[in-house]
């Protein structure tokens, strides 16, 4: 009788766990992502601080970096043309 009793008792608490970590979720810690804009600031200071690579922008330093990128994917989508026709980059 006391052995069934501790059965119920075990079958109770495994039931009682596997239905709190079916309804809890995984890592409450972790926040869903609402701001798509991908802006590449961050929020050390109020309006972000602009990122140049792996280092924080000086001033005026990133819009150079802008142009930067931006040519560098031109010239590559330009090589991956000459690429596509047999050429050479």
């Amino acid at each position: 009788m006391v052995k069934l009793q501790h059965m119920g008792l075990l079958a109770i608490a495994i039931s009682s766990i596997v239905a709190l970590s079916i309804t809890l979720p995984a890592a409450t810690a972790l926040t869903q992502r609402d701001n798509f804009d991908d802006s590449h600031t961050t929020t050390i200071y109020l309006g972000g601080q602009k990122i140049c690579g792996d280092h924080l922008c000086k001033h005026g330093e990133y819009d150079t970096h802008l142009q930067q990128i931006n040519n560098a994917q031109q010239a590559a989508a330009k090589c991956r043309d000459a690429l596509a026709q047999g050429k050479k980059c």
